[in-house]
């Protein structure tokens, strides 16, 4: 093989190499924008310092503690949108119930939309919910 040759694969190894690089690169990029709007990871959580669970909410997704709009009126009565916390799957209330949930251990969060919440907790029934948060521990 001449030199030349050999220069011109070695410039199209390098160039295939980077142009990988930077589409996987990107795709990781898009992929992790996309779901973090409604996924907190165990590597952003270990990154915040944060002593409660409502904490890392409030560092990292705070449109999460956003209150609902309002969700109906029934006898005179307004009733507000709640978002609902679950840790391991077990209700433990509101928002408010963040606060009393320890940072160490939590290996995930995240937020579930209305439709979504409802199908995967069915004990929402018919309440007018914002949507949920769903708090995974290491068990």
């Amino acid at each position: 093989m001449t030199h030349f040759m050999l220069r011109s694969m070695a410039a199209a190894a390098v160039f295939a190499t980077v142009a990988g690089c930077a589409s996987a690169g990107s795709s990781q990029s898009a992929q992790r924008s996309q779901s973090s709007r409604e996924l907190i990871t165990s590597i952003e959580i270990d990154a915040t310092p944060a002593a409660s669970a409502y904490e890392i909410v409030n560092r990292l997704r705070p449109s999460w503690l956003r209150t609902g709009a309002t969700g109906s009126i029934s006898g005179g009565r307004i009733s507000g949108q709640i978002t609902v916390v679950y840790l391991d799957g077990t209700r433990m209330g509101g928002i408010e119930a963040l606060r009393s949930i320890n940072s160490a251990g939590i290996r995930s969060m995240q937020w579930l939309a209305t439709s979504k919440a409802q199908s995967v907790f069915p004990d929402l029934g018919s309440q007018p919910i914002a949507g949920a948060i769903s708090i995974s521990t290491e068990k």
